[in-house]
């Protein structure tokens, strides 16, 4: 045979070893190329935090994961206790375990509704003014939260004692707060309060005109509507009260100002909001009681 023969069988034999060669290296690259990863799911839309608005004519506590709306009844005495999440959304009244009630001195466990929407208690009829209320509600066999020693006055009408005084409730909110945080209409005049998240509170004692009332003989106490959360004493600092808790859980507790002044009590109740002022339209009182 010609050697130009030879030379041609060999090169075709090279052409095809090459060949599946460069197929093989292209089978094994595609074998460890990685899947095409499923395109991940959005995370699901956080629920807003719901109002506080009384769905059954009662007032709404909150905790740091639930609220509970509390509705006393002046003439038969039935009491009911309300369940919902943090947007408002009912839930069973099987949620907790067990809800303790106090009215006016009487103690009351109360027992679920047949149809599971309520909690319910048959004791004296509710007084209208000058008593105290306060509720205990647990989950496997812990307490969720407590609410302890509050007027009856608010737990009716959602005011505190002499936040009538011919203030609306707009009214309330158009006082200009001296101090950059929210001012409430009490007994005695008014109560400014200014919040932060790391919980610190200051706390100021305003007369009729907003100006700072004397805090010698005088005391402040804030309660934080979140489980666990310790009452924070504040002390008098030049013209106003100072106290600092632990950091406050969520953003939109609400938080009671007890305070003591020449023997009298005033209390006022302001809804938090913690969140950063970026969320709150950026008007800088994001860190601020509302």
């Amino acid at each position: 045979m010609p050697i130009s023969n030879h030379l041609t069988r060999w090169r075709s034999a090279l052409v095809a070893v090459a060949a599946a060669l460069a197929l093989a290296a292209c089978s094994k690259s595609d074998a460890e190329k990685p899947a095409d990863k499923a395109p991940s799911a959005p995370a699901p839309a956080q629920k807003p935090h719901g109002n506080h608005d009384a769905a059954h004519g009662g007032v709404v506590m909150m905790d740091a994961e639930y609220h509970v709306e509390i509705v006393l009844d002046t003439k038969a005495g039935k009491h009911r206790v309300y369940v919902s999440d943090g947007a408002r959304d009912p839930l069973p009244a099987s949620t907790f375990d067990e809800v303790k009630l106090t009215v006016a001195g009487e103690a009351l466990a109360m027992t679920r509704a047949a149809d599971d929407k309520s909690w319910e208690a048959t004791g004296k009829p509710a007084p209208t003014s000058g008593a105290k209320v306060s509720i205990v509600y647990s989950k496997g066999g812990k307490p969720v939260a407590s609410f302890a020693d509050l007027p009856i006055e608010y737990v009716l009408t959602g005011k505190m004692p002499g936040e009538d005084n011919g203030h609306s409730a707009a009214g309330e909110h158009a006082h200009k707060a001296p101090h950059g945080g929210l001012v409430k209409t009490t007994s005695g005049g008014h109560i400014e309060l200014v919040a932060d998240a790391s919980g610190k509170f200051q706390v100021w004692l305003l007369d009729g005109q907003l100006a700072p009332r004397p805090v010698a003989g005088a005391s402040v106490k804030i309660k934080v509507a979140a489980k666990g959360y310790a009452d924070v004493a504040a002390a008098a600092t030049g013209d106003h009260f100072e106290g600092t808790g632990a950091s406050i859980p969520g953003e939109h507790p609400a938080a009671i100002v007890t305070a003591t002044v020449g023997g009298k009590t005033e209390t006022a109740r302001f809804e938090l909001h913690l969140e950063p002022a970026e969320h709150v339209g950026g008007d800088g009182h994001g860190g601020h009681a509302h």
